[in-house]
């Protein structure tokens, strides 16, 4: 996966490119590009291709951010994990690839046992924020990041059989 790095270098620039075009100056060169090439490095990343170029992009571990800490999480004790930069191709947003993605999460996440998902969304971004709450996700609080203040969600997973997992 090293040699992916180039390639999801470029998708976050035209990720960046349609964010601000949207009016949403959420992410730039600062981040998320040099945390992508740390979650290549770690194995927290994961990447969906079709005909070889990269479609999307998520790192899932249990490092939330320090600013999560004293918000009032409903799972305290289970197996968290935590959703960081998930990003669909500008080209190709609208196919129910974000949608793939997490269905994937999920259903991954009860077959590990995990018992909750977290992640944020930039309070400014009413794509990311409506998908999420759709999905489930609870806004427990809110942090302030350096581009501004962000929404943080928590999901908890169903413990049943998934079928076919």
């Amino acid at each position: 996966m090293p040699s992916d790095i180039p390639a999801l270098q470029a998708l976050v620039r035209r990720v960046i490119a349609h964010l601000r075009a949207a009016g949403i100056d959420q992410w730039d060169a600062s981040y998320p590009g040099l945390q992508m090439d740390a979650d290549v490095g770690s194995g927290c990343a994961w990447l969906w291709k079709h005909d070889q170029a990269i479609v999307a992009y998520v790192a899932i571990d249990q490092n939330q951010d320090p600013k999560w800490d004293p918000l009032p999480w409903t799972d305290c004790s289970g197996r968290h994990r935590c959703i960081h930069r998930l990003m669909v191709e500008p080209a190709t947003q609208g196919q129910g690839l974000g949608r793939q993605a997490m269905d994937w999460i999920e259903a991954q996440g009860q077959r590990q046992g995990w018992s909750s998902l977290r992640l944020d969304a930039l309070a400014v971004n009413p794509i990311s924020n409506g998908f999420y709450r759709r999905r489930g996700y609870v806004e427990i609080g809110r942090v302030l990041f350096r581009k501004g203040e962000a929404c943080v969600y928590e999901r908890h997973l169903r413990q049943d059989p998934v079928p076919g997992g």
